[in-house]
């Protein structure tokens, strides 16, 4: 009698994340609106992390068309994260154009990467979308950074979302 394969480990994984990556962003969603009832500027970042729900459960597909309509949705979630921090984009810093210049930058010199492979491997008609998105991201990045010195802003709550900020945009 042969023995049973195993099921191979990363098919196992696959159907956790499944599961997991939604799980997080409606316990997120879950929490923001335990705390805040989703009033004034959470509302938006509460629209922001619906869509960025919708966003992860069409980039478990691997098919070309949801990585194009999930990056639609993303870029949605960023633009609704910039509604939620509009405050910071409409009162500049000295602190706040160094640091759009240096978030710009490095989003131009990561873009010109990335479009690089992309028009490598034949990826041509994605190369408009994922510039958009790169440079969204970036003024999302931008705006959450800028919290930090932002009197109106916890000390505490402008570092986690900073945080967060530079890990969606590192991770994107």
């Amino acid at each position: 009698m042969s023995p049973v394969p195993a099921t191979p480990i990363w098919k196992v994984w696959r159907r956790v994340e499944f599961i997991v990556k939604p799980a997080v962003i409606i316990t997120l969603i879950a929490g923001l609106f335990v705390t805040t009832g989703l009033q004034g500027s959470t509302f938006w970042f509460g629209l922001g992390l619906l869509f960025s729900l919708l966003g992860d459960v069409l980039l478990l597909s691997p098919s070309e068309k949801m990585f194009l309509a999930g990056l639609v949705l993303f870029l949605f979630t960023h633009i609704c994260y910039l509604f939620g921090f509009r405050q910071q984009l409409y009162a500049p810093t000295a602190w706040t154009l160094v640091l759009i210049f240096v978030i710009l930058l490095n989003a131009v010199r990561l873009l010109r990467r990335i479009v690089g492979s992309m028009r490598a491997r034949g990826l041509n008609r994605l190369v408009y979308p994922v510039i958009v998105y790169g440079l969204v991201i970036s003024l999302m990045l931008f705006a959450a950074l800028s919290t930090l010195s932002d009197h109106d802003w916890n000390i505490g709550a402008a570092f986690l979302v900073s945080v967060g900020a530079f890990l969606f945009w590192l991770s994107d």
